[in-house]
């Protein structure tokens, strides 16, 4: 029997009985039949003082005399296992002579410097051992000992989650904060203090497993525990206190609340500001976490501005820490969120400069790179990838795009993918970001003129995606049916540029579909839904059904008029093009040269930034109402609107 199916102990659930399903480990077959030595050394460890540590696992009355054959029934019964018997031959003889207390406080210490190491599962081992002394311990005088179980408790619960176990994780929070709470109710000493830690670990615990609603409470309780105790001014609490308001506000944030997480991260980055001008090589990285921190939180509000504001503080926070004590930590992450920023502004050609800035630092910092910053660094190179295809760079977009993928595919250990700031991740993830790096390359594809294998990569992205939304429907962010029918659309528009127009007009329509499901509960899909009912308009027309295609796209212009406000100029004025197209087909010229004067309206404005896409619509506009000024007979105004269109494409700067 393997060691993830027998559990070390009777009582609680123990950390291998909950990996049964995933095996950390094969046992060698020296392992997997205990030896003459290894029942001695159990024997050895039940006599010494520091036995109590094996008697949880091993009754005395297994070990017999030395050399003599034991039948290891405890191991059938799941009440000892190879690990145990290991952990015991290691340790019997430094153990000989040593008190509980003392073995307990070594298993504690030692465990979470392996889980510092990265070692999880023989950090949350050497505690699960720990937590069985203490909890004798603590039977017999609970005053001096219950918060020494609930601080191991704590610690396990803090390398259960790093090992992506966050239910195991919570359950031991929960009794960690259990017990600290009633001894505060005791006014015991330093209640206070292990209460906000267990509480913050219980947050935590909570936004891992998806509930950050929940979480808030017992975060905002160890605000105002560690505010109290930061109140003398000691820096040690003072940092203390900071550090649980940005947990406070990163909660917050995950939970939708983004207004309610400024006033925190505001608060927190005050502190932090002063601990950097005394300090910057110690405090200067936390306060640029900080400041980025606000940033999203500004950007989740649809404030900019105010996101490009703290996303630049912060990279040149990190770019003087990078210039004095190289490398800045985050300093790539920083550039991406920055670049991001411009992009929603309309500062194209500042983002595309930011990521490429974010490209080469991530380059020279990670040139040994572990899954995670592979991960991390294939994110970086797709934002690069996304902005370089705004600003019509078609082959960095697609050298970045590829880069990406090679990350992908390397990150990759069977179905198991980790990354820096979610932990440990499943293929279902990983198809997310294999998708979106595949749209990436397709739309580079399509910018430099290579159409057919932009209809291969978006189609990729269709592949990429299909299976995991179907088995991981919703489980992480980019795997739903939104991501699944965008995927869909740009398939779609690629088949169409490559004339399979009736592959196209299906491939639109199941876009279509999908994305009609989510609008009833999710107003903001609107616009989505718009911009493919329009596209499967074209292409419904393009595939000889004229009659047919004017009805999505009125669908599209009525779904935009009930939220008037909330939609991009550009979306609008597009959906307004199509249907000049559609009517004009249907030989209704004059309905179709109102539709197409409303986009030259709309679109004027929308040219003054660096987009390369309303540029397009614009000439493309154009060129349309040159060819029903034609159709009118007004050949006139038909050269005048073809120089206009012609100008366009030749000046960037130009509105029309």
């Amino acid at each position: 029997m393997s060691p993830e199916c027998c559990p070390p102990g009777a009582g609680r659930p123990s950390y291998w009985g909950v990996r049964t399903a995933r095996p950390r480990r094969s046992l060698a077959p020296s392992e997997s039949t205990p030896t003459a030595s290894d029942r001695s050394t159990r024997r050895c460890c039940a006599l010494s003082t520091g036995s109590q540590l094996a008697r949880a696992s091993v009754k005395p009355s297994t070990a017999r005399c030395r050399g003599t054959p034991v039948p290891c029934r405890d191991l059938e019964r799941g009440r000892l296992t190879i690990d145990d018997v290991a952990f015991a031959r290691r340790r019997a003889t430094r153990w000989s002579g040593t008190s509980p207390v003392e073995v307990a406080q070594s298993l504690h210490t030692g465990a979470n410097r392996l889980g510092r190491e990265g070692r999880f599962g023989d950090a949350v081992r050497d505690l699960e051992r720990a937590i069985e002394l203490w909890r004798r311990l603590a039977e017999a005088d609970p005053d001096a000992f219950s918060a020494r179980l609930a601080r191991s408790l704590h610690a396990e619960s803090v390398w259960l989650g790093a090992d992506g176990l966050p239910d195991e994780a919570m359950r031991l929070s929960v009794e960690a904060v259990a017990i600290l709470r009633a001894r505060r109710a005791r006014a015991l000493d330093g209640a206070d203090e292990e209460l906000a830690r267990a509480l913050n670990g219980l947050g935590a615990a909570l936004v891992a497993m998806g509930r950050p609603a929940e979480a808030v409470a017992p975060v905002a309780e160890a605000v105002s525990l560690r505010r109290s105790a930061a109140s003398d001014g000691a820096p040690r609490r003072t940092m203390e206190f900071a550090a649980t308001l940005v947990h406070l506000g990163r909660t917050l944030d995950a939970a939708g609340r983004h207004r309610e997480a400024l006033p925190a991260l505001n608060e927190a980055e005050q502190f932090y500001r002063t601990a950097a001008e005394h300090d910057p090589g110690a405090a200067g990285t936390a306060h640029a976490d900080v400041v980025d921190a606000i940033g999203l939180a500004c950007e989740a509000i649809g404030d900019g501005d105010a996101a490009v504001r703290f996303f630049a503080e912060s990279v040149d926070i990190r770019g003087a820490l990078d210039a004095a004590h190289e490398p800045a930590p985050g300093l790539a992450a920083s550039l991406q969120h920055l670049a991001r920023a411009f992009g929603r502004v309309g500062r194209l050609i500042d983002a595309a400069g930011a990521a490429d800035a974010a490209v080469r630092v991530g380059r020279r910092t990670t040139s040994e790179r572990t899954p995670d910053e592979r991960v991390s660094f294939a994110g970086i190179l797709l934002t690069a990838a996304e902005t370089s295809s705004v600003v019509g760079r078609a082959e960095a977009a697609a050298n970045h795009a590829g880069d990406a993928l090679g990350l992908l595919g390397c990150a990759t250990d069977g179905r198991r993918l980790r990354v820096a700031d979610a932990g440990a991740v499943d293929e279902a993830t990983a198809a997310a970001l294999r998708a979106r790096a595949f749209r990436a390359l397709s739309n580079a594809l399509a910018g430099s003129g290579r159409d057919i294998e932009a209809a291969r990569a978006a189609e990729c992205a269709v592949d990429a995606l299909q299976p995991a939304v179907e088995h991981d429907r919703g489980t992480v962010a980019g795997l739903d049916d939104t991501a699944l029918a965008l995927a869909l659309h740009l398939h779609a528009q690629r088949l169409a540029t490559v004339g399979r127009c009736l592959e196209a007009m299906d491939r639109s329509s199941e876009a279509v579909n999908l994305l009609r499901a989510t609008v009833a509960g999710r107003p903001s899909a609107r616009a989505e839904l718009a911009v493919v009912l329009a596209d499967h308009s074209a292409r419904t027309g393009e595939a000889g059904h004229l009659a047919r295609a004017l009805e999505p796209v009125d669908e599209a212009l009525g779904l935009l008029r009930d939220a008037p406000g909330t939609t991009p100029t550009e979306t609008l004025a597009a959906v307004h093009l199509v249907r000049a197209e559609r009517l004009g087909a249907l030989g209704r010229g004059d309905e179709a040269l109102a539709d197409t004067t409303m986009s030259l309206q709309l679109l004027r404005d929308a040219t003054g930034t660096e987009a390369v896409r309303p540029r397009e619509l614009l000439a493309n506009a154009l060129r349309r109402l040159a060819t029903l000024l034609r159709a009118a007979g007004r050949s006139g105004e038909a050269e005048l609107a073809d120089a206009r269109a012609a100008n366009v494409d030749t000046s960037p700067a130009t509105a029309g």
